[in-house]
């Protein structure tokens, strides 16, 4: 029975929690508060919703995943990628801005929650391992272009139909430059390089909100809205409101394949930094599911308070990391934060220019191209650089919930297609030793007269049985006429089913009537069992414990060790496991 302390780990980093501690947590809170308040306004109009319900989704969501979660550093609130998927996939049967839109928003992430919540549940976070990081490097890197090209109409001013590609967008804003508002054009382009020139003197300055208040105040002197420049306007002041989120049953289908994109991209992505911070400290451990459950219930608490859907955002994360936050406490003081501001400061936020929260959103998503990696792709894996390239130009050119359907396909099917042609390596004795290598890696590797040594480096399934069965067929008539012995070496067959087995007969059978003796060396326990079970182990001549006892057997007759491969004797199985628990 779990815990209080496992439910909430909060509740555990509390029974530990010193005055040092809190002296960290709060220095790095309110870095990341600043960096928030910006980031939150920003990326709720990425989402195509007004800038209040970023700010909503800073107040309650971190809060309660410092409650559930178990990373001690993960920043959550409102993130850009997040954003731009609900906005591909909601404004598709809504009109952006719409009341009906922003409930649509809210409504999706109650149920990106409730599915996390049941992921974490029943412990199915393992499905995340589907996805290749080559894909989604290749799919952060074209919505990090889409993003960009999202806020053409904001930086320069001009009113920019809603095409469904980036290109389209590109193309109108190229054929109407002549309409550019100068002015608007000049805000973003000095608020963009501002926010850059500060952050390479500190990184930590809190860059976004500096030139905001900047522009604040430029725009309430020389009253920039009657000279055309677009402003937030009015802001409601206060803390969000309990409300039920409005389930439109018609529309709830509509979601689903949004909301099934954006579950499993915040998994991965929160899963990969939560790990990542983690290897930086050694005093807390990140538990998969729990975190699931922290993210989860974030989302479905927060859509009762009108906040965006959140989920990890890696530069807050790894800043409340840097800035020497201890746990996340450093959560809950950014929430403070960003209360008070909705409390007492929403109204000075009435002339801030919109373009100026486009430079902090095109700022902020630069660090989502990975250009280094798909260098390093190119140089190493082409598979890999392959897969990242189709979901690039898939996710650029057709869409987003279309780019990440295509990467989460592509990595099912380079999983099966690897395991369905694994390597098949041909196995001789290194000099004066006992091992035994490749013979293409290893030169001096020797090839003992009569015998064919293989290694099959994958599980052996319904999938790969037939590649197997040929593999050995080739390996066979290379040597047609020469070899009398064959030993497979199953150091890396870690699984075989029904076919498996059935194949290993056939095998066994087709090589005997070739006046050939099959031999399997090296077969670990759990495999051991099934091959006992299957009656394939009733020849101890033909079953030796590596290959260098095979050999010798075969070469000087030394008869192998007799083993019991009875179930009472069977060493380290699950039958004796399941045994010793009964007993």
């Amino acid at each position: 029975m779990k815990k209080l302390t496992d439910i909430f780990p909060l509740l555990e980093t509390l029974k530990h929690y010193k005055k040092k501690d809190f002296t960290a947590d709060l220095n790095a809170g309110i870095t990341i508060g600043v960096l928030l308040i910006p980031q939150a306004m920003a990326y709720a109009m990425l989402a195509g919703i007004p800038p209040i319900y970023g700010l909503y989704a800073s107040v309650i969501p971190p809060a309660i995943y410092a409650l559930f979660g178990s990373s001690q550093h993960m920043a959550i609130g409102p993130v850009a990628l997040t954003s731009i998927l609900l906005l591909s996939g909601i404004s598709r049967f809504a009109e952006v801005g719409s009341d009906l839109y922003i409930s649509l928003v809210i409504t999706a992430g109650l149920m990106i929650g409730i599915l996390q919540v049941v992921v974490s549940i029943l412990k199915l976070g393992f499905f995340v391992n589907f996805i290749s990081y080559p894909v989604v490097s290749g799919f952060t890197s074209a919505a990090a272009i889409i993003i960009i090209v999202s806020q053409i109409s904001y930086a320069l001013g001009i009113d920019i139909p809603r095409y469904p590609d980036a290109l389209g967008t590109v193309r109108y804003a190229v054929q109407n430059i002549g309409e550019i508002e100068w002015i608007t054009f000049m805000i973003f382009s000095l608020s963009a390089v501002s926010i850059h020139l500060i952050r390479r003197i500190h990184r930590y300055l809190p860059s976004g909100l500096i030139v905001m208040a900047v522009a604040i105040l430029m725009s309430w002197i020389f009253r920039l809205d009657e000279m055309g420049v677009a402003i937030v306007g009015s802001i409601p002041a206060g803390l969000p409101e309990f409300v039920v989120p409005q389930l439109h049953l018609d529309y709830v289908v509509r979601l689903i394949p949004t909301v099934l994109t954006l579950m499993v991209i915040g998994i991965v992505a929160g899963m990969s930094m939560a790990r990542f911070i983690e290897s930086r400290h050694h005093y807390y451990e990140v538990r998969p599911d729990q975190e699931i459950m922290g993210m989860g219930m974030a989302k479905v608490v927060g859509a009762f308070f009108q906040a965006l859907p959140t989920d990890g955002s890696f530069s807050r994360s790894w800043i409340a990391s840097d800035t020497g936050g201890r746990t996340a406490i450093t959560s809950i003081v950014s929430s403070v934060l960003v209360g008070i501001c909705l409390l007492f400061f929403t109204s000075l936020l009435y002339y801030l220019p919109l373009s100026v929260l486009s430079a902090v959103i095109i700022i902020s998503v630069l660090g989502l191209f990975e250009f280094d990696h798909a260098a390093y792709l190119w140089k190493t894996y082409r598979s890999d650089f392959v897969m990242l390239l189709i979901t690039f130009i898939v996710t650029l050119t057709v869409g987003v919930m279309e780019g990440v359907a295509c990467g989460v396909i592509l990595s099912v099917f380079i999983i099966l297609y690897r395991s369905t042609k694994p390597d098949v390596v041909e196995l001789g004795q290194v000099k004066g030793t006992t091992r035994y290598r490749s013979l293409v890696r290893y030169e001096e590797a020797i090839r003992h007269d009569k015998i064919l040594i293989l290694r099959f480096d994958e599980q052996l399934y319904f999938a790969n049985a037939s590649f197997f069965k040929d593999s050995i067929r080739q390996s066979v008539r290379k040597y047609a006429g020469q070899i009398e012995h064959l030993i497979l070496d199953a150091s890396n067959i870690h699984r075989v089913d029904s076919t498996g087995i059935r194949v290993i007969q056939e095998v066994e059978q087709e090589l005997m009537r070739q006046n050939i003796t099959l031999h399997l060396s090296n077969v670990i326990g759990s495999v051991r069992d099934v091959l006992f079970k299957s009656g394939l182990l009733t020849e101890p001549d033909k079953h030796h414990m590596s290959i260098q006892e095979a050999v010798n057997f075969i070469l000087e007759k030394q008869p192998p060790p007799r083993v019991d491969y009875s179930k009472g004797a069977m060493q380290t199985n699950a039958y004796q496991e399941r045994r010793s628990r009964k007993t």
